[in-house]
């Protein structure tokens, strides 16, 4: 890719609260990736159960995590 993002450095706490929530969305995606490639899930009628399950498993909670170590490292304001 001609752009990729800096890697981030999370605190403990952070890294503690992620950890999982990581690991269940990498699963949950790559299982998911795989149904809608082979047809076996249809992205007209079963994406909104993708991103509702998406969100039960924490994706916005993973996203801040990610923003807000990216921002104490990167933003100097």
């Amino acid at each position: 890719p001609e752009e990729t993002l800096p890697p981030v450095v999370f605190t403990e706490e952070e890294a503690s609260e992620i950890t999982t929530i990581e690991t269940e969305v990498k699963k949950y995606c790559d299982e998911q990736r795989t149904l809608f490639i082979t047809g076996q899930r249809d992205l007209d009628t079963d994406w909104e159960d993708y991103i509702n399950n998406l969100n039960n498993l924490g994706i916005d909670q993973l996203v801040e995590a990610y923003n807000t170590a990216y921002a104490r490292q990167y933003l100097h304001e």
